[in-house]
């Protein structure tokens, strides 16, 4: 076992700051004890790759120090957090296991292994256990052992969670982070003390809590939940299902594949979705009066058009005969395209939709006359003429794409003859107890592989425009997923494995002296911890098609 921060000693290292200066260090010097650190660093990018503050240097190259405002940065104070309530409610409660599921907002929404439901006094006393260690500004070590010492080290511990994970484990050895003699297996670094971990709530948020992070923008502030039941009951569900499948885990996941079962989990994976889609339209049928439009909105590669193929589908089984338009086809040629602060193209804004042709032909089309509908090719950025549309009397006018629910996209529809969907793949998988799978990053893998095979887009540019497409997100779409008249899901158990074989091939393909490659790399060594399996067993109207290809609804 050797500890991340021991020193050699003697010879000299050259090292380039973000300033442009560079000076000849000392081989061994702790990347934290270097007085060009600067206040409220959190992590460290050493040529290129995410590293802990407690590192030592060994090697000429260029550094740059991460805060909370940065992503990296972020997540390391996320995951250091996770590890110090872990910390916190193992010495109150010695044995019990702190389980962190998703988010909700700023938030991060989890409950205790052993116990239903938590009541306000012991949500205290692990907070106030919590701020304690961050007074004792305890070290957060990164230690590398053997998988055979990880696995002795998380038997003691009873955690089989990280047990089945390190089944697949590709490397020999594990980076582990240690802080008051506890173990423990996060992606990536952490930062190196407790004493850092000072901003932070813990709320009652029945049956479990919510562990409130800093707002990123603005760290003095801490991010709230919001008002979001819909939401937070869709988690739930999801929770509860795949803990009936055994599937909450990628450990979990990749024990299906490798003992022969992931047939059934794909099965009944799409099954739950033909359910649900059908439950939607039921719903829609029964509204009364029946409404005209179903707008279907949501995030990035949620896979709304293959949700409102079979959407269409559904309703016709129902006597009902809709006609489907996408957004995508309205957006605005390439040149007239709006750009951000950065002077990036932003796809994300209602203002990269031509709105005055959309609403020309809403209009148009439910006054019964024909329309010739825009078609918009995404790898050159220009809209040519498409089919002819009609509606007669009585029929219903699906539209899906990302401001859906928003009222200004629709200004003269009266409220009664929308119905609203929103649709976003809110995954419910961790990778152990404390690491809850990003739901924004299994979008992004969709993402990745879609636009690689399919929009002309290298995997360099589709990261690059990843958080100019979240910033869009934030502003135009979560806000409004409380309106839905309805949530679908559209997460899929298994696709991450189904994912891997072409993710991480898109993913190897980012050169080191990319700006873009800490996230691939990271990315990358996500996916390669996930069992893969063959996708010829995904059917062909799956939702996952839309990004690998082979759907029945695309080309």
């Amino acid at each position: 076992m050797t500890d991340g921060h021991s020193t050699s000693g003697g010879a000299m290292v050259t090292v380039r700051f973000d300033s442009g200066e560079e000076r000849e260090i000392e081989s061994g010097t702790i990347l934290g004890d270097l007085p060009e650190k600067p206040e409220g660093a959190l992590v460290a990018l050493m040529n290129n790759e995410w590293v802990d503050l407690l590192t030592p240097l060994t090697r000429d190259g260029r550094l740059s120090f991460l805060t909370i405002r940065d992503r990296a940065g972020f997540r390391a104070y996320r995951h250091g957090l996770a590890f110090l309530l872990s910390v916190a409610a193992g010495g109150i409660y010695p044995g019990e296991r702190i389980m962190l599921e998703h988010t909700l907002g700023r938030c991060v929404y989890g409950k205790l292994h052993d116990m239903r439901e938590l009541c306000s006094h012991t949500i205290t006393r692990i907070k106030d256990e919590m701020f304690r260690l961050v007074e004792a500004d305890l070290p957060i070590e990164p230690v590398d052992v053997t998988k055979e010492e990880a696995r002795r080290l998380f038997t003691e511990a009873r955690d089989t969670a990280k047990l089945k994970l390190l089944a697949d484990w590709p490397h020999p050895t594990v980076r582990l982070h240690r802080c008051a003699g506890l173990y423990h297996l996060f992606p990536g670094p952490l930062v190196p003390r407790t004493g850092l971990l000072n901003h932070f709530d813990l709320k009652s948020y029945p049956p479990g809590f919510l562990m409130c992070l800093p707002d990123r923008a603005n760290p003095d502030k801490l991010g709230g939940p919001g008002e979001r039941p819909k939401l937070f009951r869709i988690f739930y569900e999801y929770e509860r299902w795949c803990r009936v499948l055994g599937a909450e885990t990628v450990g979990e996941l990749n024990e299906h594949a490798a003992f022969g079962r992931f047939d059934t989990l794909v099965q009944v994976s799409e099954a739950l979705h033909s359910k649900k889609i059908a439950a939607v339209a039921d719903l829609i049928a029964q509204r009364d009066p029946r409404p005209q439009v179903v707008l279907i909105a949501g995030p990035s590669s949620s896979g709304k058009t293959t949700f409102s193929r079979r959407l269409d589908i559904q309703l016709r089984v129902l006597g009902i005969d809709p006609a489907t338009i996408s957004l995508d086809d309205y957006f605005v040629s390439r040149p007239e395209t709006p750009r951000d602060e950065h002077g990036e193209y932003n796809f994300e804004t209602l203002a990269a939709i031509d709105l005055d042709l959309f609403n020309r032909h809403l209009h148009e089309l439910l006054d019964g006359r024909s329309v010739v509908l825009p078609r918009f090719d995404f790898s050159n950025g220009k809209r040519y003429e498409g089919r002819s549309l009609r509606m007669g009397p009585g029929r219903l006018l699906i539209i899906e794409g990302i401001h859906g629910l928003n009222d200004a996209l629709t200004p003269k529809l009266w409220p009664h003859l929308k119905f609203k969907v929103y649709v976003s793949a809110l995954t419910h998988l961790n990778m152990d107890e404390q690491n809850a799978l990003s739901t924004s990053d299994v979008r992004l893998l969709r993402r990745i592989v879609r636009d690689r095979r399919s929009r002309g887009y290298s995997t360099e540019e589709t990261l690059a425009r990843w958080p100019s497409v979240r910033a869009g997100e934030e502003k135009y779409i979560f806000p409004y997923q409380e309106s839905a008249d309805v949530m679908f899901n559209s997460a899929l158990v298994y696709e991450l494995n189904a994912l891997k074989a072409a993710a991480a091939e898109a993913l190897a393909e980012v050169p080191h002296d990319s700006p873009q490659y800490p996230e691939a790399r990271r990315l990358h060594d996500l996916v390669r911890l996930v069992r893969g399996v063959s996708p010829e067993g995904v059917p062909a109207n799956s939702i996952l098609r839309e990004f690998i290809g082979g759907s029945r609804y695309h080309s």
